[in-house]
């Protein structure tokens, strides 16, 4: 998780100074993520989403990693807000093999 948070105050130009609130916010709000991130059979094959939309994690996480989209472009392009953005990514940095599993199985239902 601090790995994570370092990256993105990099990305935010925050690069030798971490403000403590940001850390404070995200300590407050780890246990709402697992409230707004859900999964069902129906949506999606059960693969994870934000919870009221039908933003997948992997969509967030393909964005912010292979797009180089930060988190402001990604609420924008995606209409959510950036807590869930933030919420989608903490969720994948801390289930990254499962939704790896599940960008995986994507990427190998588009190749059938």
């Amino acid at each position: 998780m601090l790995q994570f948070v370092s990256g993105l105050l990099e990305k935010l130009g925050f690069n030798d100074f971490v403000p403590l609130f940001f850390y404070q916010s995200l300590s407050k709000n780890k246990d709402m993520t697992s409230e707004s991130i859900v999964s069902s059979e129906e949506h999606f094959g059960g693969k994870h989403r934000i919870k009221g939309t039908r933003i997948r994690v992997v969509d967030v996480v393909e964005a912010y990693q292979e797009l180089g989209w930060d988190i402001e472009e990604i609420s924008e392009e995606y209409g959510i807000k950036p807590q869930q953005v933030l919420d989608a990514l903490r969720f994948f940095y801390d289930n990254k093999e499962t939704v790896r599993r599940e960008l995986n199985s994507g990427v190998n239902e588009a190749n059938a």
